[in-house]
């Protein structure tokens, strides 16, 4: 079933391409976060050096516990590298967030991610700032602790030698460890139109069929993503209701931040996501677990409904229910809606 895109957009959306391209870039940028260091990591294979953790002295071992990641020696302490990790996948958290599909963001959200950015920023080179300014001191740690750890290692004194001049020779100095650190945000627009004039005729015909593809793909994979998401949370609600009958605050707290977050992530205006969005925050706003598992199956079913109208592909495992049962349950529905026009 082929799916017919001026359907899935808003009233006053033209699906006619040049149209639906300048719509695109009026409403949506994309977004890449670019970031990155020098992580100080030694190759130091353990298991080749015939040593083990276990078997190393007290001070050995809490240099090994604290320094050997996947094989490699770290300069850096592993909590101090975690809390880089830790700031670096805010960022791209940040950005999947506000995304749409494939880093595409709602022009109307960059604000926000433009200042959540400068703040990790800020955060990740006062962390760097805080490592450089102790740098003599956690070389000399490290330098001790190798010694200490190597010390453990059954081996004899001159390889054991060699290989601590090795890793100290790999040990990166103060101002190319500082110099190493970047973070930033490429921002680029949608293309509005097709290739540029003074190319071949094939490959202009080859740019502007990807063209075209991409335009169509941007607006039918953010609404169809969307829709999946909302369905999803639907169905893990619904099945840990069926399950243990209750609904966990976390994923009603997801759903009200879903109906929320879809004033600005339903770019195209898809009705059916401004429908979801109602239903998620009536889920929130709904006396009791009982009033909210209706509401939840009346949102499945919605979601199902337009799937098949549209052409659609969701998945049904997050749900309780199979393709049959829903099949059903919506029959149920529409029969009922039927007999109450005619009362």
């Amino acid at each position: 079933m082929s799916i017919d895109i001026q359907s899935l957009l808003g009233t006053g959306i033209s699906a006619k391409t040049g149209d639906l391209a300048e719509f695109t870039r009026q409403n949506l940028v994309k977004v890449e976060a670019h970031v990155g260091r020098n992580r100080g990591y030694i190759p130091m294979p353990a298991k080749q050096l015939g040593f083990k953790a276990e078997k190393l002295g007290a001070n050995g071992k809490a240099f090994y516990d604290g320094h050997m990641q996947a094989g490699r020696l770290s300069l850096i302490p592993t909590q101090v590298e975690a809390r880089f990790g830790c700031l670096e996948a805010r960022l791209r958290n940040a950005i999947r967030h506000a995304e749409v599909c494939d880093g595409m963001i709602p022009i109307a959200a960059y604000d926000v991610l433009k200042a959540a950015y400068e703040d990790i920023r800020k955060e990740y080179f006062a962390a760097r700032d805080e490592v450089v300014a102790d740098w003599d001191t956690l070389v000399q740690e490290f330098q001790r602790g190798a010694e200490e750890m190597l010390g453990g290692v059954r081996m004899q004194k001159r390889a054991r030698e060699q290989l601590y001049k090795v890793i100290c020779a790999q040990i990166p100095s103060k101002e190319h460890y500082e110099r190493s650190f970047y973070m930033g945000l490429s921002v680029t627009a949608f293309p509005a139109s097709a290739a540029p004039d003074g190319l071949s005729a094939s490959v202009a015909a080859d740019i502007e069929r990807s063209w075209k593809d991409n335009v169509v793909g941007t607006a039918l994979k953010s609404i169809e993503l969307a829709i999946g998401e909302g369905f999803s949370m639907l169905g893990k609600a619904a099945t840990a209701y069926a399950e243990r009958g209750v609904i966990p605050s976390k994923t009603l707290d997801a759903m009200t931040r879903y109906g929320s977050d879809m004033a600005w992530k339903n770019v195209f205006q898809n009705p059916a996501l401004t429908m979801l969005a109602k239903r998620m925050k009536a889920i929130g706003a709904a006396d009791g677990t009982d009033a909210k598992e209706i509401i939840i199956e009346e949102g499945l079913l919605d979601m199902w409904e337009y799937s098949k109208q549209m052409g659609l592909s969701l998945e049904l495992s997050v749900t309780p229910f199979t393709e049959d049962v829903l099949d059903t349950m919506l029959a149920l529905r529409q029969h009922e809606q039927m007999r109450q026009m005619k009362i």
